[in-house]
C-alpha cells in the first residue's frame, strides 16, 4: 500500500494552468485509472494478508490461553503474578488486536476498496488504513515487550528455584556430614 500512495499522489495531481509543455503529457484520466487499478490490486493483497495475519494471531492468542489454563490448573503458589502478567500484558492486548484492531483495519480496507471502485480520491482512506496499521504494529510491539518481560520474570524465577534447590542440597549434605561425624565419634 505504501508504494500505491506515491502513485496515487502523482495521478491525482492537478496540472498547473501555466505549465510549459515539454513534450507529450500523459492523459490524467489514464494515469488515474492505472493508479486506481494498481491500488485496487494492492488493497486485495492487503486484505488477504490482513486476514491471514489475524488468523495467525488468533492461534497465538489461543496458545497463550491454553498455557494460562494449564498454569491455573497446576495451582502452584507462585503462579498468581505470572497469571496476572499473562492476562494483562499478553492475553487482553492480543484479544484487543484480534477483536478491535484487525476488524477496524478490515473496515478501512473495505472503505478504501470502495473509494477505488467508485473512482473517488482514495488517498484519505489510504491514510486511515496506514494509521490503523501503525496502531496494530504499536499494540503488537507492546505485547512483544510484555512477552520479553515475562520471559525475564520466568528466567529469574527459575534462577531463584535453582538457588533454593542448591541451598537445600547443601543443607542436606551438611546434615549427612554431621551424622557421619557423629557416628564416627561414637565408634
Amino acid at each position: 500500500l505504501g508504494l500505491q500512495r506515491a502513485k496515487l499522489d502523482e495521478a491525482y495531481k492537478t496540472p498547473s494552468a501555466g505549465a510549459a509543455s515539454s513534450g507529450p503529457q500523459p492523459n490524467p484520466d489514464e494515469a488515474r485509472t492505472n493508479a486506481e487499478l494498481a491500488a485496487g490490486a494492492a488493497v486485495e493483497r492487503a486484505s488477504h494478508g490482513s486476514r491471514k495475519s489475524s488468523n495467525e494471531l488468533l492461534t497465538i492468542e489461543q496458545s497463550f490461553r491454553d498455557i494460562r489454563d494449564e498454569l491455573e490448573h497446576n495451582r502452584l503458589p507462585d503462579n498468581v503474578p505470572r497469571l496476572e502478567r499473562l492476562d494483562n500484558g499478553i492475553l487482553r492486548p492480543l484479544h484487543g488486536i484480534n477483536t478491535t484492531d484487525y476488524n477496524q483495519l478490515a473496515d478501512y480496507l473495505e472503505l478504501l476498496k470502495q473509494a477505488v471502485e467508485n473512482h473517488d480520491d482514495p488517498r484519505p482512506r489510504l491514510e486511515q488504513t496506514h494509521q490503523q496499521l501503525d496502531v496494530i504494529i504499536q499494540h503488537m510491539e507492546q505485547v512483544l515487550s510484555a512477552m520479553l518481560k515475562l520471559e525475564t520474570f520466568n528466567e529469574a524465577l527459575e534462577l531463584l528455584r535453582g538457588i533454593i534447590k542448591d541451598a537445600e542440597d547443601i543443607q542436606q549434605k551438611t546434615k549427612n556430614e554431621r551424622k557421619k561425624r557423629l557416628i564416627e565419634g561414637l565408634q
